[in-house]
């Protein structure tokens, strides 16, 4: 068992280039879909860094960090089924300021095991949590500029 372990992992993530006219850009959309095979629960924090890894960006502040439930666990602790979720992060126009110098994704995760760390659990190399990201931009166009 454990309680808040802590795991972190960095992806490439530019915004650069949807930031050449960045005044025209509404809202930006985040999609986070998460499968969680561990047998434990993540409280998931999102930050948005820049190339020193400054942090530009939270998706989420320390009191409400997005929570992915265990796996389903069998009775003798190991792994019976995926844990997916999804979660939306809509960052308005004037939020959308603090995005421009963007060049990493650090994903940090505390991982507790299932119930509050007091259940015995197994862990297999087969075990993973998947993270991936998608980003819809909601922009104003006028079709004169085409």
């Amino acid at each position: 068992k454990a309680s808040l372990l802590a795991l972190r992992d960095t992806t490439k993530f530019d915004m650069s280039e949807y930031f050449s006219d960045h005044d025209k850009i509404d809202w930006i959309l985040f999609r986070i879909n998460t499968d969680n095979g561990m047998p434990a629960e993540v409280k998931l924090q999102i930050d948005f860094t820049d190339s020193l890894f400054n942090i530009k960006y939270s998706a989420f502040n320390t009191s409400n960090m997005e929570i992915i439930p265990s796996a389903q666990l069998n009775s003798n602790g190991k792994v019976s089924a995926i844990t997916h979720k999804t979660t939306d992060i809509k960052i308005n126009h004037s939020e959308i300021e603090n995005l421009k110098d963007v060049k990493y994704i650090l994903f940090t995760g505390y991982i507790s095991t299932t119930d509050n760390a007091t259940r015995l659990v197994k862990f297999y190399a087969d075990y993973s949590i998947n993270i991936s990201v998608g980003v819809q931009i909601q922009t104003k166009l006028n079709l004169s500029d085409l």
